[in-house]
């Protein structure tokens, strides 16, 4: 079959997944439910993931997802091996919030462009609402090199004030 023909039939598949899926919702109490997103996330990821996933490429080291409070030691490790060995890679920190669920992370891409993600996915109930759900995308300094903050994770700007260009950083440094 040619590419063409392959690329139409996996963007036609993932479009009938898709709408299936949101019809789902609607089967699960009427609206989309807390029980539906958490099946469509768990199968599907959130969008943090999906951008991590396009960024970092096929090929990279999934240095994991450190839970709030969880101890963030193997997946900055995992991430700084894989940064040294110049390879792609992405990591993901849950953090604790009073109002939405969040997440933080670094993700290299395979040309070896370092970017930081700060997602914001809906109420803290654990559930992310797959309507509301945001992840920014902020590129690291050229040429990136990667701290382990105070808190453990794994950073690319220098701490320090707070700027347009570093606020994402503050979130993997300073939140619980």
């Amino acid at each position: 079959m040619p590419q063409g023909l392959r690329t139409v039939k996996g963007l036609f598949i993932s479009t009938a997944v898709l709408f299936v899926s949101a019809l789902g919702f609607y089967a699960f109490g009427g609206t989309y439910s807390e029980h539906a997103q958490n099946a469509f996330v768990h199968g599907f990821g959130d969008v943090m993931d999906w951008k991590s996933r396009w960024i970092a490429g096929r090929d990279a080291i999934n240095c994991g997802t450190v839970p709030v409070r969880g101890n963030p030691a193997v997946a900055t490790d995992c991430a700084l091996q894989a940064f040294a060995g110049h390879r792609s890679f992405r990591v993901r920190y849950g953090l604790q919030t009073f109002d939405t669920l969040m997440a933080a992370g670094v993700v290299a891409a395979p040309n070896g462009r370092v970017y930081e993600l700060i997602f914001s996915g809906g109420p803290p109930t654990g559930t992310t609402d797959i309507l509301r759900q945001r992840a920014v995308v902020n590129p690291c300094p050229v040429p990136a090199t990667l701290r382990s903050t105070p808190r453990g994770r794994v950073s690319c700007f220098d701490a320090g004030r707070r700027t347009a260009a570093n606020w994402t950083s503050s979130w993997l440094s300073e939140a619980p």
